[in-house]
């Protein structure tokens, strides 16, 4: 009788038990119904920031000579809640006018890679306020006016952000406040980095060597 009434008074009276547990199942439904609200209010928040972002990326892509339809996606389930709410975002692209729209991250071209790239950048930099920004061979895969788009618009990011560019186009190269000239060399089976900041009269003759193409000359250009 001893243990039965230690026991009962560890476990309580079973009476409580069913009201227990059907006000715990309210209140666990109340909790959903005020997070899928929560996810409901993040879901229109989004969709109003994306035409924004929309908006901006089709004029970053202009910019860069890349005439394209950008619109982000949305498929929201709004009964089902996640760790980002209820939406499954998408970016999607269309770079030749006629094929439709597709995914970013299964469709995207390899001569425009660079610039969407940076288009995204150029806006998400400003947005996140980074003070620097490393772009290793962003331009790879462009040339000609391609180029040009690409060395104006890494030069108007750098107007409010710090922008270290390793490049080996001298449209870019061309733009830098600062230029650092970085060569490998082979010395006693050896590989060594030289690394030389550059004059103005050096990095007008260095970006003479990139636009040449030199053979023996196969350097490249960290502009600040």
């Amino acid at each position: 009788i001893a243990y039965y009434q230690e026991l009962e008074g560890m476990l309580g009276t079973d009476n409580s038990l069913e009201q227990r547990i059907e006000r715990k199942k309210a209140e666990a439904m109340k909790a959903k119904r005020f997070a899928l609200q929560k996810g409901k209010d993040l879901s229109e928040i989004r969709k109003g920031l994306a035409k924004t972002i929309e908006s901006e990326i089709k004029a970053n892509l202009r910019d860069l000579l890349l005439e394209a339809n950008f619109t982000i996606g949305f498929s929201p389930n709004p009964e089902e809640l996640g760790e980002s709410g209820i939406d499954s975002v998408d970016f999607l692209i269309e770079t030749n006018i006629g094929e439709g729209m597709k995914s970013l991250s299964k469709t995207i071209p390899g001569g425009g890679a660079s610039r969407i790239m940076l288009a995204f950048k150029a806006i998400f930099v400003k947005a996140n306020r980074i003070e620097t920004i490393i772009f290793d061979e962003i331009d790879t895969g462009i040339s000609g006016v391609a180029a040009m788009a690409v060395a104006k618009k890494i030069s108007e990011i750098s107007f409010s952000t710090q922008v270290i560019c390793i490049t080996h186009l001298p449209q870019v190269a061309s733009f830098s406040d600062q230029s650092v000239l970085i060569q490998k060399k082979v010395a006693k089976g050896r590989t060594y980095v030289e690394i030389e900041e550059l004059s103005l009269e050096k990095k007008i003759e260095e970006v003479a060597h990139l636009i040449s193409r030199s053979e023996e000359h196969t350097s490249e250009l960290q502009s600040h």
